[in-house]
């Protein structure tokens, strides 16, 4: 077998031994920059800590092998993206091990046996140059929407894999609790793409889908200073929330793209450039300081929603005025859309 040019590899459903992956991922290398692993079974750990592919007994056990190195090393590999389902191998947790220039981590996880803490550890230790986590909950039988480890070593995992994260896109199975926002903060010197969503859960009890804290979500404007993108996704927050993280300036003063999506009530618009129902052939109408309403797809809804224009006034201000926030070029707070005009 021999791929010497190779570079994006992805395997997917397939029984392989450890010989028969080692010769594949062998050949390329030096070449291979981009990796998947969708249900993969048939190798294990010995492929990546082991020094000779080519034995693999009993003598080794349970054992962790930290101290072992593997027979070769993917050192091109930049993106490793791997499907943690019912029929991935355990095996893939020590993946990391032979991947030291790994920057991107993509990671879908469906099943609950695999042991995040290994992998996290095989990312500490080996790949320091990671800065891009990606976490998306797979399917699982158990799960309802989606299987999410317990929420301490969910945010361990961007937390504790890296010193230098500056992306991470993640959904928030209970919202941004302690170790979630901590996570966060711990790269807030760094973090420069974050993307969190907001698992609704509905309350029973008071009638309404919980929304993010918004004292937490404030600690991300006052602490990430280099955040270039911002999207918080079912956030369900109130303009009354939107107000309160308006009390401190903002030290994003890199910031080009804000999205903070699903309120959890409506406001009003006053004094609309685009009427409700009337046509708009540019699809978009001047609001102020060269920033421009845009319909999109969503023009219908738009005309017909209720948005504040004082809000909006005072909402611009202080990103503009009070934060500094000269470099932001895009906004969408739910239906509401703002384009910078160059």
């Amino acid at each position: 077998m021999n791929l010497p040019c190779l570079e994006e590899l992805e395997l997917n459903n397939w029984i392989v031994s450890n010989e028969l992956l080692a010769g594949i991922l062998g050949t390329c290398s030096s070449t291979l920059k981009t990796l998947t692993l969708e249900s993969i079974n048939g190798f294990d750990k010995m492929l990546f800590t082991d020094c000779d592919t080519n034995k693999y007994n009993d003598r080794h056990g349970d054992e962790d092998n930290t101290g072992a190195h593997p027979l070769f090393q993917l050192t091109n590999l930049t993106t490793l993206n791997i499907h943690l389902d019912w029929t991935q191998s355990q095996g893939v947790l020590y993946l990391p091990r032979i991947c030291p220039a790994l920057q991107n981590l993509v990671i879908t996880v469906g099943k609950e046996e695999h042991d995040l803490s290994q992998l996290i550890t095989s990312l500490r230790t080996c790949c320091p140059q990671l800065t891009s986590i990606k976490y998306i909950e797979g399917y699982s039988m158990r799960h309802e929407h989606g299987f999410f480890p317990d929420p301490e070593l969910h945010a361990s995992l961007f937390k504790d894999s890296t010193t230098c994260l500056k992306t991470m896109h993640t959904r928030l199975p209970v919202g941004l609790d302690s170790h979630m926002i901590n996570a966060v903060l711990s790269h807030g010197s760094n973090l420069e793409d974050l993307e969190l969503a907001n698992h609704i859960n509905y309350d029973y009890q008071t009638e309404t889908e919980r929304a993010l804290d918004v004292s937490e979500v404030q600690k991300i404007f006052v602490h990430c200073r280099n955040l270039k993108q911002l999207i918080l996704e079912d956030a369900m927050l109130s303009i009354n929330d939107l107000g309160y993280l308006c009390i401190e300036p903002w030290v994003c003063r890199n910031l080009e793209k804000l999205v903070i999506e699903d309120h959890a009530q409506p406001v009003r618009i006053e004094g609309d450039d685009v009427q409700d129902g009337a046509e708009n052939d540019s699809s978009r109408g001047q609001l102020q300081g060269g920033w421009f309403r845009v319909t999109g797809l969503l023009g219908g809804r738009f005309r017909n929603a209720q948005v504040d224009s004082e809000f909006v006034r005072k909402f611009l201000f202080h990103l503009s005025e009070t934060s500094g926030l000269k470099s932001l070029r895009y906004i969408r707070l739910n239906d509401l859309e703002l384009n910078k005009s160059y």
